[in-house]
């Protein structure tokens, strides 16, 4: 009983650090397309 438990504890903190890897990525880029264009945007003025 207890080692089903564990794998599971286990089984799930990794797919939750998957989707936290995830959404960290896709915020990132969320992030990142803003401050790139107005790097750009400084740069051709």
């Amino acid at each position: 009983m207890l080692e089903s438990q564990s794998s599971l504890l286990r089984y799930k903190i990794n797919i939750g650090g998957r989707e936290l890897k995830e959404t960290l990525l896709s915020n990132w880029k969320i992030l990142c397309i803003p401050i790139t264009f107005g790097v750009s945007e400084k740069r051709l003025r």
